[in-house]
Order: structure tokens, then C-alpha cells, then sequence
């Protein structure tokens, strides 16, 4: 209990702070947009919808298309609930399968442990990705389909003027980003948000993935793409 209000009170202070910065981001990213010259913004892990709706106020739909991606089925009805109520005002698209670097299927932990709800922010394809708040059941695992994101973005990128990246999909972050940097696809970004998820691990895995978080960041700086922690 202590560890997780440290956790969240870390991740209060530092959201405000995020919050404080993502108008000026959005608002020099959208100046030499509009309905002709869109961009892009692909939203993974939309989970309910919570970050889209934050996001579409900086980022109008007038002028971004979105992707949701949200592989947890108990979250499919509510987030096409909220596409059809904006649908109107552009085009959005939602991806029922995981975030990855390939296609395929993989199991989707965390759905049950710790009575958390079907339609947690938690749950993941990465097993071990919140092991200081439970242990991941095989059992009650999933099967979810998976994309390349990589690909995704690849063959949107002719499209549209600008693409930006929402990602919090806790803990299986570590290989898209390896593979989007591998692959080069990380230059046709204009900004990514991202959440990392180390916090939430035991050791060794905590030192291990914090040193990942260090190459990825710097990966992207050496390429000059924005590179913003997100919560």
C-alpha cells in the first residue's frame, strides 16, 4: 500500500505537469494543418476512451484522424459507444488487437487478478509487466490478436502530413519502440507520447527496463523526434 501511494502521487504531480505542456505541443504540431492537410493520431491502449477524449480537445478532429487500439474485448461496446458519438466531426478507426512488432496472437494478462475488473487499464500481453501489484495468471489469460505497429505506420505516413503516438500499453512499450527504432519508422513520427512501466516491476526486471526506457529515449533525440513521458 505504501509503494502504490508513493506511485501515485509521483504520477499526479508529474501528470500535471504533462497536462501542462501537451496544448503548446498540439498547437505547434497543428498550426500548418487543416481539413485538407490532416494529421494523425494514433491512440494505443484507448482502454474506455479515457485518453482520446483528453487528447481530441488539443488535437480536433477537424484536423487529426484518430486509431484506437485496444485489444481487450470487454472494452470493444463502450469504446464504439464513444466513436459514434464523434464520428460526425472525423474519422476515427479502432483496432480490437495489440500493439506489437509482428502479427500473430499472444495471451492478455491481468484481466481478473487482484478483482480489478474486465475492463482495467492494466492488463497486458507483457506477463510480467505489474509484477509489484500481482502475480499474472496464466489461467485466466486471453488470447488476443496482434499488429505490427511498425506497419501501421509505414503505410500511413504517405496520407497525412503529420503523425503523432499515444502509448500506454503497460509494459509491452519496451519492444514497439525497439522495433519502430530498428526499423527506422520512429523518424516518421512527430511526437510520441509514452508511458513506461518499470515503476510497476520487482527486480531485476525494474533495473533491466529502466535501462531499456534510457536507449529508447535517446534513440529517439539522436533522431530529433519528440519524446514526452506520459502517465
Amino acid at each position: 500500500m505504501q509503494v502504490w501511494s508513493k506511485i501515485t502521487y509521483e504520477a499526479f504531480i508529474r501528470r500535471a505537469q504533462i497536462f501542462k505542456s501537451v496544448q503548446k505541443i498540439a498547437a505547434n504540431l497543428s498550426k500548418n494543418l487543416s481539413k485538407d492537410k490532416k494529421g494523425l493520431f494514433i491512440d494505443c491502449g484507448s482502454n474506455l476512451g479515457q485518453g482520446f477524449t483528453f487528447f481530441e480537445q488539443y488535437f480536433p478532429l477537424k484536423i487529426f484522424d484518430y486509431i484506437l487500439v485496444e485489444p481487450n474485448p470487454f472494452c470493444e461496446e463502450e469504446l464504439i459507444k464513444k466513436i459514434n458519438q464523434k464520428k460526425q466531426e472525423g474519422s476515427i478507426n479502432l483496432i480490437t488487437k495489440a500493439a506489437s512488432s509482428s502479427e500473430g496472437t499472444t495471451k492478455f494478462f491481468g484481466l481478473v487478478e487482484g478483482n480489478r475488473g474486465k475492463v482495467t487499464e492494466a492488463a497486458s500481453i507483457l506477463k510480467d509487466h505489474a509484477s509489484s501489484w500481482y502475480t499474472h495468471s496464466e489461467e485466466d489469460a486471453i488470447t488476443v490478436e496482434t499488429f505490427s505497429l511498425a506497419d501501421v505506420i509505414r503505410n500511413k505516413a504517405s496520407f497525412y502530413k503529420i503523425i503523432v503516438v499515444k502509448m500506454d500499453i503497460e509494459g509491452a512499450e519496451y519492444d514497439v519502440l525497439d522495433d519502430l527504432v530498428k526499423k527506422g519508422v520512429h523518424k516518421k513520427i512527430a511526437t510520441i507520447f509514452t508511458e513506461f512501466h518499470s515503476q510497476y516491476m520487482t527486480e531485476p526486471d525494474k533495473t533491466i527496463y529502466e535501462n531499456r526506457e534510457k536507449v529508447i529515449i535517446q534513440s529517439f533525440n539522436n533522431d530529433k523526434i519528440p519524446f514526452h513521458l506520459w502517465i
